[in-house]
């Protein structure tokens, strides 16, 4: 798969927090494409979703698409920047584009207000982005139905008439049935014809009622045992519980005696500790640490180990503008002299971001190390270093950091 060259940068234009900017080098001729971005990671669950991380990656939508240069620039929103940790390494595709770019994504501040998007069902990646419909099949030429024949009229079937049928020779009547009622000549039924007929009804009835009542007597039995095997498991819980909570009374042991109560002694109270009391004060009214308590906390942090702790604390210093903490964050991500420990790969962006922060903050030292990334982004920018160039450009970061530096 072709490479594709994407920088990822935070945005001030849409927003203070959860907007990016997407810097797709060299494609500023693409602009007028219907552009998606696929954001993906290696693990499972490894691709990112309108809910966050999911099976299967979505193709978002840019909020915003913009040439700088010979740059494509592609701005998104709290729906790509809020999921994705910070330096964490992704992969980003840009449908209709070919290619495939590996980023390692910045700190970016999450939002916690996340607009609701309109989730399309055709922009899945199993589904096709911009495939052009079926062509429509041609047409039949005009004077096509004048070449055809005329229709043949059908016809008509001539049915011969049905010869008719012999009329039946009258049956013979049967026997009447045991309760069915025997007509006379004059067309009525006798009483004793009535009277069979009837009886013979109740019975038909009775039979036919007689399955409706057994499973009735069914059921009953049935219920009558659930309440019997009921009430037995009912006795038998109980005394287990009584066997339990009954005293088991020891004939073997002699019988105590109660001794008299002995007068209760009553001891005066004993005056309160000043030293304590003084020192309970003092806890209470302890001072929140400072900045540079949470620094040297950190430090301590980093030496034991304990990244999360130190992260924790430089990001706060952070926020709060400690000049000294940001340096120390920024020599923690520089390339120069990286050790991975607090972060696994460094980010010089960051790095130059972080320094040029802390000099706006008054922490002069960061100017030192900011000369020393600055020369090194230099020789790496004049050798075809592709990142570095956009680090070291007009519209990159270090331009900025070099002012507030004084550099």
């Amino acid at each position: 798969m072709a490479e594709l060259h994407i920088t990822v940068e935070e945005d001030s234009e849409l927003g203070d927090d959860g907007y990016a900017v997407f810097r797709l080098l060299g494609q500023a001729g693409h602009q007028d494409r219907a552009l998606r971005i696929l954001v993906s990671r290696d693990g499972a669950d490894g691709c990112l979703g309108p809910q966050g991380w999911g099976p299967r990656c979505y193709g978002f939508r840019p909020r915003n698409v913009q040439v700088s240069g010979n740059d494509l620039l592609l701005r998104v929103g709290p729906e790509i920047v809020n999921p994705v940790e910070e330096y964490t390494l992704v992969h980003v595709r840009i449908p209709p584009l070919t290619g495939e770019a590996m980023v390692r994504w910045p700190a970016l501040q999450p939002t916690a207000d996340i607009p609701r998007i309109e989730i399309e069902p055709d922009a899945w990646e199993s589904d096709r982005f911009g495939d052009t419909p079926p062509a429509p099949l041609p047409a039949a030429p005009a004077d096509a139905a004048a070449e055809l024949p005329a229709p043949v009229a059908p016809e008509p079937e001539v049915v011969p008439e049905p010869e008719p049928e012999p009329e039946p020779e009258p049956a013979a009547a049967a026997p009447a049935r045991p309760g069915e009622p025997r007509f006379t000549f004059g067309g009525g039924t006798t009483a004793e014809d009535d009277a069979a007929g009837a009886e013979q009804e109740t019975v038909t009835e009775q039979a036919a009622a007689a399955p409706e009542r057994r499973r009735v007597r069914l059921w009953l039995a049935l219920l009558l045992m659930i309440l019997m095997l009921l009430i037995g498991l009912g006795y038998h819980f109980a005394d287990r519980w009584l066997e339990r909570d009954e005293p088991v009374a020891d004939d073997t042991l002699p019988a105590v005696e109660e001794e008299a109560e002995a007068p209760a002694i009553v001891e005066e109270p004993e005056a309160p500790d000043e030293t304590d009391a003084s020192a309970e004060t003092a806890d209470e009214t302890t001072a929140p640490l400072t900045a540079d308590q949470r620094l040297d906390e950190a430090r301590a942090a980093l030496a034991r180990g304990d990244n999360e702790v130190a992260i924790r604390l430089l990001r706060e210093n952070e926020r709060e503008g400690h000049g000294a903490s940001m340096a120390e964050l920024a020599q923690l991500v520089d390339s120069i002299g990286f050790e991975p420990g607090l972060f696994s790969a460094p980010n010089d962006s960051e790095a130059v971001r972080l320094y040029g922060a802390a000099c706006a903050a008054g922490d002069e030292s960061a100017a030192v190390p900011l000369a020393a990334l600055r020369d090194h982004l230099t020789v790496l920018a004049e050798q075809g270093d592709v990142a570095a160039q956009t680090i070291v450009g007009d519209a990159g970061r270090l331009p900025a950091a070099l002012a507030a530096c004084g550099l």
